[in-house]
């Protein structure tokens, strides 16, 4: 299998370690490359997706800040609602490129796995970039009350409330006052923007406003530990890591790419230990 990732910032990623250990147990190679926008001041998302298919990859992974871009290269989408608008996932098939968003099912599969069949409730979303699309889909296919999303960029918060919900009824774009109101009356918050990462450092939310709630979830996987999960653990909420969102994401990655279901039970345990240190 010959993939590669384009995004930025991206050569600390799990992926390839991940999509490895899943290669040999279906007894594959695997050929994955890094294409980092960050380190490449003329680099041309359409032109490097182009370059992959001509040498002959399989497809590429997408990851910020190009994920709203794949679907404007797709010839069809397969297994998302087409009105998410972003892609992680690109495979060239013969019979044209087929996009998918395995941020949209792995978080799914991620909160099946943690909390059972509870449903979200009321949720307040900080950020509304590619990764916030996805989330914002999967949390209304879960069952959510009610989604709010601020964004510091007004027009993506309405962009992604529009996608996900058309009605208005139950996603909404929200201003910063709102905002913090709703994230003291939520049942879950959600952090979607990259603040925890290395390289952005911080938190979303108002530490002072972290505790009321009964759930959250972390889309930021290196670290594991960013000061949102760290002020959820000490209030006691139930957490839901960007590291579990990452494995299952990646699990589906390979499914899509190969056409080969993954035994989740079996292989989870092993790909645990492919955690970032803190």
């Amino acid at each position: 299998m010959r993939l590669a990732l384009l995004g930025a910032n991206i050569q600390k990623t799990r992926l390839p370690k991940l999509l490895g250990v899943l290669c040999r147990k279906e007894g594959l190679a695997l050929e994955f490359q890094l294409m980092d926008s960050a380190l490449d001041p003329d680099f041309d998302f359409h032109q490097s997706a182009q370059g992959c298919a001509t040498a002959g990859y399989d497809g590429i992974v997408i990851t910020h800040p190009f994920k709203t871009l794949t679907m404007e290269l797709a010839q069809s989408i397969s297994g998302v609602p087409v009105a998410l608008g972003a892609g992680n996932c690109l495979r060239f098939d013969a019979s044209g490129w087929v996009a998918s968003n395995t941020d949209f099912t792995g978080l799914t599969k991620a909160w099946r796995a943690q909390f059972g069949n509870a449903e979200p409730g009321r949720v307040a979303m900080a950020g509304a970039g590619g990764v916030a699309r996805s989330i914002a889909f999967a949390l209304k296919d879960l069952g959510a009350q009610q989604i709010d999303i601020y964004d510091i960029d007004a027009q993506r918060s309405r962009d992604v409330a529009a996608a996900s919900d058309p009605t208005g009824t139950t996603v909404q774009a929200v201003d910063a006052e709102a905002f913090r109101a709703a994230v003291r009356s939520a049942d879950g918050l959600v952090n979607a923007t990259p603040l925890g990462m290395a390289q952005y450092p911080g938190i979303a939310f108002e530490p002072a406003d972290i505790g009321s709630q009964q759930w959250v979830f972390e889309a930021v996987y290196t670290p594991i530990a960013t000061p949102f999960m760290q002020a959820a653990a000490a209030a006691g909420l139930q957490r839901l890591t960007g590291f579990e969102l990452f494995l299952h994401m990646g699990m589906d990655t390979f499914a899509f790419f190969t056409g080969r279901d993954v035994d989740r039970t079996a292989v989870l345990p092993e790909l645990r230990g492919l955690a970032p240190a803190d």
